[in-house]
């Protein structure tokens, strides 16, 4: 696509002076019609090349399109017009961010700050905790509220790194301050409910978690059906009750659990999974009726989000389920699999390194193949479960001949659950089949990045799962010491210093 298009005939509708024009972009822009805004813009570019600002509203609008690589070449020609502009510097900030090229943005951003754009604080806090710099990001938040001090929006965000700090009354409080200014702030709301788990205050934190439905990102997620809703709020003994499966994979493995104590009280369940789950999901219970997301429900009297179980059975610390294990392979295919790895000649690990979700914060939680070499120095056969890989991913796994890449034959989770019941040890960052590994049982030793989360507490193990062991970094983005204990502790089973937990099934 050219970067300055040659102008088209308007319309007789349009409006035909240049300055006319402006001002009716500037109207398509807020009116969010930047498709429209964005043609006149091109169009009074070629009429007037020199015009920097009519160029950087051009680009701002490609940006609010989602063509960042092009907005980013269209702010650059305006900058060589005119270096001194402090919005075009912001706004080229975001299009890097948008990009994940994350630390030119933070320069585009302080360029930004140092010709008078106080808002490209804002920016910097959001980029910055992506990157897990907390300190650093809540220094700009806080600059960022002196000039702005009745914004919501900046004391949820606020809250972000305090969480991430561990400083969990200042957290609160900045929630509460945005929720006193806007009450129906239900990402604050949201946010309280993960402080007050991390917290171990299962009875607040499960009933703020319901907000979790009032999120302009969830509201598609939310299911209009015409049976009343049920939060332990009356007797299901005798009634039939759809239990549906919400947010992530890892999710659903989580709090499948709590499937059969619905049926211990009298109901009969049925259970709505991701058509890739329908499979594991019928080794929880024989009486419960299976149905994929997306096929026709049979008729039911109640329904319950998955993860809203833990309010409607009233969830406390000290009453989570501990079973060994909860869900089950497929014995055909775990047969297949052991023919698949073949005769043992050594221990057997498992090794995943990222999960699905990239962007953002997600980005903290996996970490580069590259890091996970350190591990393959040691006596064991390494497998490598990751569905998706990284360019340049293969060119590592033959650094190592006790490497054998098994993702692209892993059809399912479903085949994922067998082969990792082939191996003796999972080593997995936080994601999906960490979780798989942990329902089934498996050994698993779970590398997590260091900001607090509800499910993993500040200790070795969990009460999530007791085949489980956390290894947690001690600065954040840093994985080189929680690899080492790994690594070490690897070394100590090799060695027979020490034993790994599994089911007898």
């Amino acid at each position: 696509m050219p970067l300055l298009p040659q102008i088209r005939p308007l319309t007789d509708q349009a409006p035909t002076d240049s300055t006319q024009l402006l001002a009716h972009a500037v109207s398509l822009q807020s009116a969010g019609k930047f498709q429209e805004a964005k043609s006149i813009l091109e169009d009074l570019v070629v009429i007037h090349p020199a015009r920097f600002d009519v160029i950087t509203l051009l680009g701002i609008v490609t940006a609010q399109s989602e063509d960042y690589e092009q907005a980013l070449r269209v702010l650059d020609v305006s900058l060589r017009v005119n270096p001194d502009q402090a919005e075009a510097r912001n706004a080229r900030g975001v299009c890097l961010v948008k990009l994940e090229r994350a630390e030119a943005a933070i320069e585009s951003f302080e360029q930004a700050l140092a010709l008078g754009f106080l808002e490209a604080h804002t920016n910097l806090g959001t980029t910055l905790t992506n990157l897990g710099r907390y300190e650093a990001a809540l220094d700009h938040y806080q600059k960022a509220l002196q000039g702005a001090p009745a914004d919501p929006k900046l004391y949820h965000s606020q809250a972000l790194p305090l969480l991430a700090l561990r400083r969990f009354d200042e957290a609160l409080a900045s929630l509460d301050h945005a929720i006193d200014l806007n009450p129906a702030f239900a990402e604050c709301y949201y946010l309280k409910a993960l402080a007050h788990l991390m917290l171990g205050d299962f009875t607040t934190g499960w009933d703020l978690f319901e907000w979790r439905w009032r999120m302009p990102e969830a509201r598609t997620d939310v299911r209009r059906l015409r049976v009343p809703l049920w939060l332990g709020d009356r007797v299901i003994e005798g009634k039939t009750i759809l239990l549906h499966a919400e947010q992530g994979f890892g999710d659903t493995f989580q709090f499948c659990r709590f499937v059969p104590h619905v049926i211990a009280l009298g109901a009969k369940v049925i259970l709505e999974v991701p058509p890739a789950l329908t499979e594991l999901m019928a080794s929880l219970h024989p009486d419960i009726e299976i149905i994929a997301r997306g096929a026709h429900l049979p008729r039911f009297d109640l329904h319950c989000p998955l993860m809203s179980l833990a309010k409607a059975l009233d969830l406390q610390p000290n009453r989570i389920p501990r079973a060994p294990f909860y869900l089950q392979p497929d014995p055909q295919r775990v047969a297949k699999w052991k023919v698949r790895l073949g005769p043992r000649k050594r221990p057997r690990v498992g090794l995943i390194w990222f999960g699905s979700m990239r962007g953002g914060a997600a980005n903290l939680k996996s970490m580069a193949f590259e890091d996970m070499l350190i591990l393959a120095d040691t006596d064991a056969d390494f497998f490598a479960l990751q569905k998706q890989q990284a360019p340049g991913d293969e060119l590592l796994y033959q650094r190592s001949d006790r490497i054998t890449d098994l993702g692209p034959e892993l059809a399912d989770f479903a085949d994922t659950a067998a082969a990792m019941s082939c191996l003796d040890l999972i080593v997995s960052v936080d994601t999906g089949p960490a979780h798989l590994a942990c329902a089934l049982g498996r050994p698993t030793w779970i590398v997590l990045m260091s900001q607090p989360e509800w499910r993993w507490p500040d200790s070795h193990t969990t009460p999530w799962y007791p085949s489980a062991r956390l290894f947690r970094q001690t600065i954040a983005n840093d994985w080189t010491q929680p690899l080492a204990a790994v690594k070490a502790g690897i070394q100590r089973w090799l060695s027979g210093d020490l034993e790994l937990p599994g089911p007898e099934r």
